[in-house]
């Protein structure tokens, strides 16, 4: 009688908990996944076109084209100066199909349009495009998509006022994240997810609202004696919570440490700084406004304990971020992942499959493959010859033993501070083994200020010793009281003279 009711109950978590469709994945140790980001495909790109102007042709192209500059013409799979042909992303989205034909997931973190202006229209044949090339190669797969800031139309636009396209983009991916998703997607872009799979859940964050670039917030820069001081100013209807998502947030990840559960965050922007290299002084370059990014950061932190994977896109490049609360421990890390664009000379198309521990659900290694080739081979070589090349596994090259945590990453980067081969070394698997240059002492400093901190405060006393938290602000303070000084000024001197200026009128 117990063998039969045992049997019963088997059947009812197999067949009715887990769908058909994923139950044959799951008895197994290590699960992996594939993650493609930053495709901004161009469907006005021709491989006639002029490389410095998007690969775009038109009539004035073809007149004013010279033996000589024909040379130059961009190959049918794309150029480092123009962003993605649909051939390019089509080619990379087969080979990840080659090198894991059923994944967990497809996680799918953002901006599929190109940089360039583009209209509605565009906008969403770009979309459906890139759709089809996801759903021709994983037809099956558990796909995880995330709006990027190359999602709104125009681009780099994000209010919280409704008038956003989110409700276009929920059409087109209803099926992949489903109608439970509609409510918070069409009020934000971001969502709630639970696999089908394990039952496990994700956090769609649309960080967009938050970057410095969104057209809807506005940075007022004054120059005093090489200080530079930033004031910023949205337009947001709620400025204290754009479209609802931190009061969302916070909510979720209640829940998950009043359950004790596990909850992955997915977003395109991440918090922290971009890394920039200029060998004349100390810089970087913030990602996020200054009150939003240390509102995640803070929330990051409290709940860090429940919080799993932390997996990113936009900066292009192959790259780490350690969150370290104020008194210095190690207590998340986030994933930057490298695009499959070429724009920006910054790096050769790429992928990536990770693995991870199905019972921990801790990353276990990151199986990064790309392509050695750079596009110039692809493009003389052609897509039946030119195949994706497995580029190293995170853990062997670094010697990581335990799982790829916080506090192993810590460990790494404590480690490239003391040793610049192993630094070299990362900074070429950043580029995707592109970026041939070398970093002096300065910029190798800056670069893993960046990575370590993603606090801004933090980042500057990392950056900038010398300058402590305290004097800072009596700079910003002073800073303020500058702009005062001068407004009240320039009012005392101008406003009898234009008084009597409208008194003749």
């Amino acid at each position: 009688m117990l063998h039969c009711l045992l049997a019963l109950l088997n059947c009812f978590f197999t067949c009715l908990l887990v769908p058909s469709a994923y139950s044959d994945r799951l008895p197994k140790a290590t699960g992996k996944f594939v993650l493609f980001t930053d495709f901004h495909i161009d469907n006005h790109y021709d491989p006639r076109g002029d490389p410095t102007k998007m690969c775009h042709w038109n009539e004035t192209n073809a007149t004013n084209r010279t033996m000589a500059n024909a040379n130059t013409s961009p190959g049918p799979f794309g150029t480092r100066s123009c962003d993605s042909p649909l051939s390019l992303v089509n080619f990379m989205v087969k080979e990840a199909q080659k090198q894991l034909e059923s994944p967990d997931y497809v996680i799918w973190t953002g901006d599929n349009a190109a940089h360039d202006e583009y209209d509605e229209k565009r906008f969403f044949d770009t979309l459906e495009s890139a759709n089809s090339v996801i759903l021709s190669r994983f037809p099956n797969a558990i796909v995880i998509p995330v709006v990027g800031n190359h999602e709104s139309v125009p681009g780099n636009d994000f209010t919280d006022n409704g008038t956003n396209n989110f409700a276009g983009i929920f059409e087109r991916w209803k099926n992949w994240i489903g109608e439970s998703a509609k409510d918070t997607f069409l009020r934000g872009g971001y969502y709630l997810f639970r696999s089908p799979l394990d039952n496990s859940s994700f956090l769609i964050l649309n960080t967009n609202f938050y970057y410095v670039g969104n057209k809807v917030l506005k940075r007022v820069k004054l120059n005093i004696s090489n200080i530079i001081l930033l004031w910023e100013i949205d337009n947001f209807e709620h400025p204290e919570d754009p479209a609802g998502q931190f009061a969302f947030l916070e909510y979720q990840l209640k829940e998950a440490k009043r359950n004790n559960g596990i909850v992955h965050i997915l977003a395109h922007i991440p918090i922290g700084a971009y890394e920039m290299y200029k060998t004349d002084r100390e810089d970087w370059k913030p990602e996020m406004s200054g009150p939003y990014n240390q509102r995640l950061y803070e929330l990051f932190v409290k709940y860090a304990p429940w919080i799993g994977w932390m997996l990113f896109g936009h900066l292009h490049t192959d790259t780490f971020r350690i969150i370290k609360s104020p008194d210095g421990s190690a207590v998340q890390r986030m994933f930057l992942n490298p695009a499959v664009t070429p724009l920006f000379n910054l790096n050769n198309p790429a992928f990536r499959i990770y693995e991870y521990n199905t019972k921990s659900m801790e990353i276990e290694d990151i199986k990064y493959v790309t392509f050695f080739v750079n596009l110039e081979a692809l493009n003389a070589n052609g897509a039946e010859i030119s195949e994706a090349k497995f580029e190293y596994s995170f853990r062997q090259t670094y010697g990581i033993q335990s799982p790829l945590n916080a506090k192993s990453l810590d460990n790494l980067v404590e480690r490239m501070k003391q040793n610049e081969t192993l630094f070299d070394q990362y900074f070429n698997y950043s580029s995707v083994q592109w970026m041939t240059r070398k970093l002096n002492e300065t910029e190798r400093k800056s670069h893993l200020c960046v990575v370590e901190f993603v606090d801004f405060d933090q980042l500057e006393r990392c950056i900038n010793p010398k300058m402590t938290l305290p004097f800072f602000y009596v700079l910003l303070l002073l800073g303020s009281l500058f702009v005062i000084s001068v407004a009240f000024l320039a009012a005392f001197f101008f406003l009898p003279y234009i008084r009597k200026k409208m008194s003749k009128i």
